[in-house]
């Protein structure tokens, strides 16, 4: 890093003022006086260097008064204190004027401000001013704003190494990994954690590694130097308001941060809350590494969790935002359905009125982008959520993200939140919500091959919903039962689930459920070897979904004519009917379908004799499946084994997996 800044000051032809800013603990002082030795050393600025801490997060006294910083700076230039003029304006003219056609090096440490430091600023273009602050210094006209990062890992390891002892941190590279990722990066957490090291002969690295994983924080701390007194400092600073968004930080259970999801944790103006968060940005308290998207440190949140108060309010902030969440995600769910051809209960249990109103999406693909950023805090509010017992909440949010789950996985995850769902879903009190969640839970079983425990949730889920007169939730398990005996090559009895719902879908007017019976229909026909109706069931289908202009429903019954035509040696209309299928899949965002598909693509390609193409595939298909880590991956796997040693020929037709409901 010290390479780098004097490269920067290089190219500047050095003079100038430049501002290293950054959290506490980064090294900042450290850098701007390393840089300043070895710009001397380089011959620059050997008549006058000059030194001034500012005191701008002292534990002890305030930050320096600027008129009294340039009486000091006039009578270390020769001015007799006798003769020293009064007043903030009349000594920064004579400091000017002293400094005026001088080769001289200003390093203005530990800056409160760029109010502070305006005054300090000499005019001459021969002199560099070096500011360190913990605050931004975006407001100093012309200086060069140089953000501090925590250090690269090397850089980390030299570091140890330097303080704790060369030989103690090469014997034992995997602790030196551990105790350099538990001190987050950060120099002085490393300092403070090698001092420690240094004082104990006896310890080991792996010691200083058990030493620092239960104490967190606060095992940061040699010689009466604390990271947490570094970092209150840095918080004691902040507006009432700013530090108690600070503290809720830590109770969001994600590690992301948006304005609109802090507004409802905090229970405050969306304008309000992103002014806040930039201001912690500025204080170098919350990181930024994309556009509206925040982060803290992990030392910086293991310090906002000791902060949080943990009583009413944190619990009643969790509440608000765990209800924004689940209207969010709703909303999200219900726009993907207008791409999918699932067909679900619908039944969704009621949810109480956010205190700040949900986002609401314009359009499919900025759905899907909002919650493949939002992944991890969703799932995190979720568990979150069941830790504290909000069992509605809970199985609200799990099953507005199931159908996008379901479609870009990985699939472990949906099993994880319905799972974590039907633990706080009772029968007795809410019988219609637990039977939905079972016929999730059916479905997913069936997604990661798991087909004898699909069928078991689906029946149960069956049971449940036809005690509840549910003829809507009974048809949509049918499905779903007739899928998993399907994977079980018991054609017959899919066949029975599928016509039994789609007899309940005519009754109910559900044109899209009935669509869904006859592409399902389709392919047991086609396992049965009954051709001609698997045509006729298949065309009646991508008929049906294109008078209901569902895309996704069109994109199955056109793989399954895909298949139907691989199976009657007919490849070259196989690849058709799939390309056109992939085409309409990747516009729904349906990442299993859009794998199988071009599995199915490069065994047409295979063996029409078109083995780039096949190989084409078969990457793609790979790449998707080890993505959201599906188990299929190591099929296609062979498959581009076998391709590599000129082995792929006719190769056995792969049964679908994609979603049958």
């Amino acid at each position: 890093p010290g390479g780098d800044l004097l490269d920067d000051l290089g190219r500047r032809q050095v003079a100038g003022q430049s501002g290293l800013e950054g959290m506490a603990g980064v090294g900042k002082t450290r850098l701007a006086v390393h840089a300043a030795h070895e710009l001397v050393r380089a011959g620059r600025f050997g008549t006058l260097q000059l030194y001034v801490n500012l005191r701008g997060f002292d534990p002890d006294r305030p930050p320096a008064d600027p008129s009294d910083v340039l009486a000091g700076l006039l009578h270390a230039l020769g001015v007799d204190r006798s003769l020293m003029p009064e007043g903030l304006d009349a000594r920064a003219a004579l400091f000017r004027d002293r400094l005026h056609g001088r080769e001289a090096l200003l390093l203005l440490d530990d800056a409160a401000d760029a109010h502070q430091v305006r005054p300090l600023i000499p005019a001459d273009p021969g002199c560099l001013v070096l500011v360190t602050s913990r605050r931004s210094l975006a407001g100093l006209d012309g200086a060069r704003s140089l953000p501090l990062a925590t250090l690269a890992p090397a850089d980390a390891l030299r570091l140890l190494a330097e303080v704790a002892g060369a030989e103690r941190v090469a014997d034992s590279p995997g602790a030196a990994a551990q105790v350099i990722h538990a001190c987050g990066h950060l120099p002085l957490a490393l300092v403070l954690a090698a001092a420690r090291l240094r004082a104990r002969p006896a310890w080991r690295l792996a010691d200083l590694v058990e030493y620092l994983r239960p104490g967190g924080i606060s095992a940061l701390t040699t010689g009466g130097r604390s990271l947490r007194a570094s970092f209150d400092l840095s918080y004691r600073r902040l507006p009432e308001e700013a530090r108690r968004v600070f503290r809720l930080l830590a109770v969001h259970p994600g590690r992301e941060y948006t304005a609109p999801a802090i507004a409802t944790l905090a229970g405050v103006d969306p304008a309000a809350a992103r002014e806040t968060l930039e201001l912690l940005v500025d204080e170098h308290l919350l990181i930024q590494d994309t556009p509206a998207r925040y982060r803290l440190h992990d030392l910086l949140h293991a310090f906002a969790a000791e902060l949080k108060e943990g009583g009413a309010e944190d619990r009643l902030a969790l509440h608000r935002l765990t209800v924004w969440y689940c209207h969010t995600a709703r909303a999200a769910d219900e726009l993907l359905r207008t791409r999918s051809s699932a067909v679900r209960p619908r039944y969704a249990p009621p949810l109480p009125p956010p205190v700040l109103p949900a986002l609401r999406f314009p359009d499919h693909d900025r759905t899907l982008a909002w919650l493949d950023t939002e992944r991890a805090n969703l799932t995190a509010v979720l568990a979150r959520a069941a830790e504290q017992g909000l069992g509605t909440l809970v199985a609200a949010l799990a099953l507005s993200l199931s159908g996008y789950l379901h479609t870009r996985g990985p699939a472990s995850s949906l099993l994880s939140v319905l799972r974590t769902t039907q633990a706080t879903v009772s029968p007795e009190a809410d019988p219609e919500l637990a039977a939905r969640v079972l016929t999730e839970l059916g479905d997913c079983h069936a997604l990661t091959r798991r087909y004898q425990d699909a069928v078991r949730h689906h029946e149960r889920a069956l049971e449940l919903h036809r005690a509840n007169h549910d003829r809507d939730g009974e048809a949509a398990t049918l499905l779903g039962l007739g899928s998993a005996h399907d994977r079980l090559d018991r054609p017959q009895e899919a066949v029975r689930c599928w016509r039994q719902a789609r007899v309940i879908f005519a009754e109910l007017g559900n044109r899209l459920g009935a669509a869904t019976c006859l592409v399902n229909l389709a392919r047991s026909y086609r396992a049965l070897e009954r051709f001609d109706e698997a045509v006729s069931h298949d065309r009646d289908a991508l008929a049906a979904f294109r008078s209901l202009d569902d895309e996704h429903g069109q994109a199955r019954a056109l793989a399954g004519l895909g298949e139907l035509h691989q199976l009657l040696d007919r490849d070259a209309e196989a690849v058709g009917y799939r390309r056109q299928a992939l085409l309409l899949y990747r516009r729904a965002g349906d990442r299993y379908a859009e794998a199988e598909v071009l599995d199915g693509l490069g065994t047409s390609y295979s063996r029409l004799g078109r083995p780039e193409q096949a190989v084409r595939a078969w990457r793609g298909a790979h790449s998707i499946l080890t993505d959201i880590a599906h188990p299929r991956a190591e099929e296609i796997e062979r498959h581009l084994a076998g391709a590599a040693a000129g082995h792929a020929g006719r190769l056995p037709e792969q049964r679908s997996y994609a979603r049958s409901r």
